[in-house]
């Protein structure tokens, strides 16, 4: 029986917990009681211990793959879909408040809903593996309404700071902080449309039963990881580099951030095509013949040219992420002072 688990990322994860509780410290009681706070600490700290759920099959007693399989999947809901979602909920909510986008009590309500939300994705999404795993049919279908079920909320909460964003702009009130904003909308955005839109498409009951496993779940993983936890990590690199160019008033150019930005969610989304129509190759085989014909290399073969299509959201991605790595380099360590009149 093989782990689900790597020492070394959950070492990471527990290093992880110490500079966001030390930074809400050094920041007062008021901050460790504020609910968005309390919720990205919290959250930190479930991401560690819930991932351990992969060391449960560390018993070689009777190796099981269904057992193996069973708590695999736990990893990945519990811990990507449920913590990791908690953790970015929590920062999308403090970044929009903090850069006066919405009001506080908007989103504590909104980031309320949205941990119901994801508590019962996280749990009972988990179900629409149980099928295969051997247990009756419809977890299929209530793994599949509560996967679908997570990123509304989130979603309609940058939709109410974009609105806000838009009336500051008409009214001439500058946004010092445009940069970081484009990232976190990027990442609620992203995220719908990852784990949102793309994850009710493959957890409705029928096309699971069909596309379980196959490329038709690319773009549903793919998308969401890079939206709901990448972008929300490049947001926080742009704020700090922001507050640092403030503080010291350093010349501060949004262009290639935005470059960067394109190239990436520009790259992500098109690597939706390709792997979509390998997919759905792929499920019609398994409709017509059998989920065991849908997994074997002749099926997907003929579809070769699509795989090698791919090279262009690649090397779009490599290009954005390149360019963010130099950007914020440039914007760190080497940007002059702005002339001020």
């Amino acid at each position: 029986m093989r782990l689900s688990i790597s020492p070394s990322l959950l070492f990471g994860l527990l290093i992880f917990i110490v500079p966001i509780h030390g930074a809400a410290e050094r920041s007062g009681r008021a901050a460790t009681n504020n609910p968005l706070v309390g919720t990205i600490i919290w959250a930190s700290f479930a991401i560690a211990t819930l991932y351990i759920a992969g060391m449960m099959p560390i018993q070689k007693i009777m190796p099981n793959y269904t057992v193996d399989d069973y708590y695999r999947w736990w990893v990945i809901h519990l811990w990507g879909e449920l913590t990791f979602e908690m953790f970015a909920v929590g920062v999308i909510a403090f970044f929009t408040v903090s850069l006066g986008l919405i009001s506080h009590k908007t989103a504590v309500r909104t980031m309320v809903f949205e941990l119901f939300l994801i508590m019962l994705s996280g749990t009972l999404g988990v179900g629409h593996h149980y099928w295969f795993q051997g247990l009756d049919e419809y977890w299929i279908a209530i793994g599949g309404i509560f996967s679908a079920l997570e990123p509304l909320p989130l979603a309609l909460m940058i939709v109410e700071a974009m609105k806000n964003q838009r009336e500051q702009r008409l009214e001439g009130k500058p946004n010092e902080f445009s940069t970081v904003f484009m990232w976190v909308t990027g990442s609620a955005i992203l995220n719908w449309i990852g784990a949102g839109f793309f994850g009710m498409v493959i957890n409705t009951p029928t096309i699971d039963y069909y596309a379980h496993g196959t490329y038709l779940v690319m773009p549903h993983g793919h998308i969401a990881l890079l939206g709901a936890f990448g972008y929300i990590s490049i947001a926080f690199l742009y704020m700090t580099a922001r507050a640092q160019s403030l503080a010291k008033g350093l010349k501060w150019d949004p262009k290639l951030s935005k470059w960067a930005f394109w190239f990436l969610t520009l790259g992500v989304l098109i690597f939706a095509i390709p792997t979509y129509i390998v997919g759905i190759d792929q499920a019609q085989t398994a409709f017509e013949k059998g989920y065991y014909f849908a997994r074997l290399r002749e099926t997907i073969e003929p579809m070769k040219n699509w795989l090698w299509f791919r090279l262009l959201p690649d090397t779009m991605m490599i290009i954005g992420g390149l360019l963010i790595f130099y950007d914020l380099w440039v914007k760190m360590f080497t940007k002059k002072k702005a002339i001020t009149a």
